[in-house]
């Protein structure tokens, strides 16, 4: 799994309300800018970045993503001390 982290500055309602769509299928709202992703190849995030890309106004609109190594995701916690939920490993259905 590759884990990012995605968050933007989108002034157009819609606009927003598409990115958010777009990130609620791969990945959890973490703040009402802010999504956590856990991508199972380097293909979801390109598919990701184009599915944006096509809809921003690169002008106004401020989408940037970070890469999050296996130790950084690790070290990641929140202010109570919380570390960042991990999707599992094996999903049974």
């Amino acid at each position: 799994m590759k884990y990012y982290v995605f968050c933007f500055d989108i002034a157009d309602n819609k606009v927003r309300y598409r990115v958010s769509r777009i990130l609620l299928d791969y990945g959890d709202r973490v703040q009402g800018s802010v999504f956590e992703l856990a991508l199972k190849s380097h293909h979801d995030i390109t598919k990701i970045l184009e599915k944006i890309n096509k809809i921003i106004n690169p002008m106004t609109d401020d989408v940037r993503y970070y890469y999050l190594s296996g130790e950084s995701l690790r070290r990641s916690k929140n202010l109570q001390g919380e570390r960042v939920k991990q999707p599992p490993a094996i999903i049974i259905v």
